[in-house]
């Protein structure tokens, strides 16, 4: 695939695809059976798929709102940017880091996976010294994307608004020159002649 567009919404359908054939049907089966009959392990893989999973979608339509960006306000960087081994390591990126932050959790060293009874489900929960990596996650893998995107797009809007006030501003420069030379190439008289001409063909009986 050579859009840069494309394979950032290959990878974004991949992740909500796995999303959406692990832990949807297992929190389904919590939500009917009102408890957690999966087992340990996975109730350890459900929260990281879980958190891992939506990390990488949000990383991934950070990419895509990215790509927009440097299309339309950096277009002769863009050639460079995403050519096929950027692109490749930008969706790389995506997953190391949505899954990577999760690592501590996963080995048990900043938080853990388990069941939260008090939700019936598996979730992150805190570890033996009370420490929660929950804020963290929030801010990294859900705060700083959204706030990147809303930034981005912003930049779009005044980039695109900005060009299109210099295109109407040059059209009517244009037009204004080109009604100047119009008039500069009317023969000497010629109002007066048409007025005259006017007059006269109304006053014929």
């Amino acid at each position: 695939v050579r859009n840069a567009t494309a394979v950032f919404i290959i990878n974004l359908s991949v992740s909500d695809l796995m999303f959406c054939c692990f832990n949807l049907p297992l929190a389904a089966s919590t939500f009917w059976q009102r408890a957690w009959t999966h087992g340990h392990l996975l109730c350890q893989l459900f929260p990281l798929l879980r958190y891992g999973l939506l990390a990488v979608s949000l990383f991934t339509v950070l990419g895509i709102t990215i790509n927009r960006y440097v299309m339309i306000g950096h277009p002769t960087l863009y050639p460079k940017l995403y050519s096929s081994k950027f692109l490749a390591f930008m969706v790389a990126c995506t997953w190391l880091f949505g899954f990577g932050a999760l690592v501590p959790t996963w080995l048990g060293v900043w938080g853990r996976f388990g069941l939260e009874p008090s939700i019936g489900s598996c979730s992150i929960l805190p570890d033996d010294y009370g420490h929660s990596p929950k804020e963290f996650l929030f801010l990294v893998a859900f705060v700083i994307p959204c706030i990147s995107i809303v930034v981005c797009y912003a930049r779009i809007f005044y980039i695109v608004r900005k060009t299109a006030m210099k295109s109407r501003a040059m059209n009517m420069k244009n037009m204004n020159a080109n009604k100047g030379q119009y008039d500069t190439m009317k023969p000497p008289g010629y109002g007066k002649k048409y007025m005259k001409a006017t007059v006269s063909t109304d006053d014929s009986p």
